[in-house]
C-alpha cells in the first residue's frame, strides 16, 4: 500500500545532522508491529498507492495525521521498505520535549482510534500504552526533561516489564542514557509480562 526509506534530517543551516539509518528499524512488508511501537515512516520518503489513500485520507482534526494513516493502511498490505537515504526532513526551532509530549500523546490517541479495528479491545490498548509511556520515559530523561520522565515511569510502572529499563529510567540515577529511539525494541513493549495479543493482528 506504500513504499518508504531512510531520511537525513537537516537542520535549519542545511547541516545533515542525523539520518534513520543510525537507529531506525524498519520493516518490509508487514508494519503492523512497527507501527504499534510508535516507529513510522517519515512523510518525506513516502509514495502511496493511490487506491488505498483514496479509501482512507488523512484525518485533519489529527495533529500526526501521517501516523493514523499508516495504522490505517497497514492491515491492506504491506509497506515495501527501500534500504536506501533518498530524502531529508527539515527540523527547526521548536522546544523538543514538548513536542514529544505531542507527540506521544497523539500517537496513543491516533491508537485508541484505530486499534479497535485490529481487533485489540480497551484493556489490551490500554497495557500497550502503559508499557509505550514507560519507555518514552527514557527519551525525556535523555533530553534532561527528568520531571516528565519521572512522572511517566512512576505512572506507568506496569509498563516496566523489563527490570534493565526500570533502572535506567530512574531519574535519580544521574544519567541521560539513551538505548535508542524506538523505545527498546519489540520485546520491551509487545514481548513481556502480561503482553498484547500480537497474534490477532495477523490476518
Amino acid at each position: 500500500v506504500l513504499a518508504y526509506g531512510h531520511c537525513f534530517i537537516v537542520d535549519e543551516e542545511n547541516h545533515v545532522v542525523d539520518c534513520t539509518e543510525d537507529w531506525a528499524t524498519y520493516a518490509d512488508g508487514d508494519a503492523r508491529p512497527m507501527l504499534l511501537r510508535t516507529i513510522a515512516p517519515m512523510s518525506p520518503t513516502v509514495v502511496h498507492r493511490r487506491a488505498a489513500l483514496e479509501r482512507h485520507g488523512w484525518n485533519e482534526r489529527a495533529r500526526l495525521e501521517d501516523y493514523e494513516l499508516y495504522l490505517r493502511l497497514a492491515p491492506e498490505g504491506g509497506f515495501a521498505f527501500d534500504p536506501r537515504t533518498l530524502a531529508g526532513w527539515r527540523g527547526h526551532g521548536a522546544n523538543t520535549s514538548r513536542g514529544q509530549r505531542m507527540m506521544l500523546d497523539e500517537q496513543l490517541a491516533a491508537q485508541r482510534r484505530v486499534l479497535p479495528t485490529y481487533g485489540l479491545g480497551a484493556e489490551e490498548i490500554e497495557k500497550l500504552h502503559a508499557r509505550l509511556r514507560f519507555a518514552r520515559a527514557e527519551e525525556f530523561l535523555r533530553l534532561g526533561e527528568k520531571r516528565e520522565a519521572l512522572g511517566l515511569a512512576l505512572s506507568n510502572l506496569r509498563g516496566g516489564a523489563d527490570p534493565r529499563r526500570e533502572r535506567r529510567c530512574h531519574v535519580g540515577s544521574g544519567g541521560g542514557h539513551h538505548a535508542g529511539r524506538e523505545g527498546g525494541g519489540v520485546h520491551a513493549v509487545l514481548g513481556r509480562g502480561d503482553p498484547v495479543r500480537v497474534d490477532r493482528l495477523v490476518v
